[in-house]
């Protein structure tokens, strides 16, 4: 089952209590503020985390929605997340810059609509991306103040620091995800100088390890083959920590599994990887639902386990 979250203004409540039924009629897992999650202390990183959860975000798109911060916080998080976004104009309003390069579905006849959200719906793949949800939410909860119009400026300075933030991934109403980033064209110059300059460092350095590879080898000495470590947490779907989930990596099938510590957390040393590539790994506890993940060296990364019923 798909799970959807639904992101609006609050004056356009019924038209999403609408989408809503209709999207649950249709199979779909919803998730809609109903709590006044928004009045907590915690509400980016709560919020955060129920994006993080879903697969794909309906925005709902209307005059309210561009004068509302936290839809804004919403898509910014959705972007920073890399979480597919279907937009569904409710009025004339144009989306925001961010947004602006995609085939959004018009939704004032929510009868001539409702196929081409289903049809938009029926494509969306998101993958699980453990490490880039740690990240996010970890950033989040660096903000401390709760006035909206400040957690939105406070959030996008920690997407753009952590390069977490993506201009224009979007969904389009056929069902292709795009990645479309748009820059001033002002810049341009630089931007060609800056990777002309990058490139030629590049070659240098490569060209400088193949020497010293090639020194090494003739005279004997074996190259040393990289390491590195992976660390991260584990817990379930309630953010409380698994103590003694173990951790095993399938391109290492001799090598035991590490098992968390009371407080969810793992550390395994000497995979033979380079920092930024990826092994496939297996979390397991009696009681839980076995997974595997594809990560990313270092980390950290925060897993999840989900209780079997």
């Amino acid at each position: 089952m798909k799970k959807l979250f639904i992101s609006y203004s609050r004056g356009n409540l019924a038209t999403a209590l609408k989408f809503e039924q209709f999207l649950r009629g249709n199979g779909f897992s919803i998730w809609r503020d109903r709590h006044s999650i928004y009045g907590g202390q915690q509400w980016p990183k709560a919020l955060g985390e129920a994006i993080a959860a879903n697969d794909a975000v309906l925005l709902l798109w209307s005059a309210n929605s561009a004068e509302s911060h936290f839809v804004e916080f919403e898509w910014n998080t959705a972007l920073a997340l890399k979480k597919p976004i279907i937009p569904c104009l409710l009025d004339e309003t144009s989306l925001p810059p961010s947004l602006s390069a995609i085939n959004s579905i018009p939704c004032q006849n929510f009868d001539e609509a409702a196929p081409k959200i289903l049809q938009a719906l029926s494509t969306v793949a998101a993958p699980n991306r453990p490490e880039i949800n740690y990240q996010v939410i970890a950033k989040l909860q660096e903000i401390k103040t709760t006035e909206p119009k400040q957690v939105v400026e406070e959030a996008k300075s920690l997407f753009s620091q952590s390069n977490l933030n993506v201009r224009g991934h979007v969904i389009q109403s056929g069902g292709d995800v795009h990645f479309t980033i748009k820059e001033e064209s002002s810049k341009s110059s630089w931007l060609i100088l800056a990777a002309a300059i990058i490139l030629i460092a590049a070659v240098a350095i490569t060209l400088s390890i193949i020497g010293k590879q090639s020194a090494q080898l003739s005279s004997g000495t074996p190259t040393p083959t990289p390491t590195t470590k992976l660390t991260g947490s584990v817990h379930d779907r309630d953010h409380n920590p698994i103590d003694g989930a173990e951790i095993s990596i399938g391109e290492l099938p001799d090598r035991p599994p590490v098992k968390t510590t009371s407080d969810g957390g793992f550390r395994i040393d000497g995979i033979p990887r380079r920092e930024g590539e990826s092994v496939r790994i297996f979390v397991f506890k009696e009681g839980y639902k076995r997974e595997n993940y594809y990560v990313t060296l270092p980390g950290p990364m925060r897993l999840q386990l989900e209780k079997i019923r």
